[in-house]
């Protein structure tokens, strides 16, 4: 749960600066928020930030997940 004193103590990340820093579009990450793996916070009905902890473990996932899928293509190319 999002509360104040949690917002409070983690930088906030613009939609724009948050690609940039990951070095994606801004419409991956709003894909991301509708699949569930962002949690955008809503500042106002135009003003979006994501906690810098949010982006990170996010892309910590994505490598994680990617990791796996190459470790499971090679072990098929093996077993092939």
């Amino acid at each position: 749960m999002i509360t104040k004193s949690s917002v409070a103590n983690d930088k906030l990340e613009s939609r724009k600066q948050a690609a940039q820093r990951i070095g994606c579009s801004v419409r991956t990450l709003i894909r991301a928020e509708r699949r569930g793996e962002l949690t955008p916070i809503r500042l106002s009905s135009h003003m979006i930030r994501y906690r810098s902890a949010d982006i990170e473990r996010w892309i910590e996932q994505a490598h994680d997940v990617s990791n796996t899928q190459l470790w499971l293509s090679s072990t098929a190319s093996s077993a092939a």
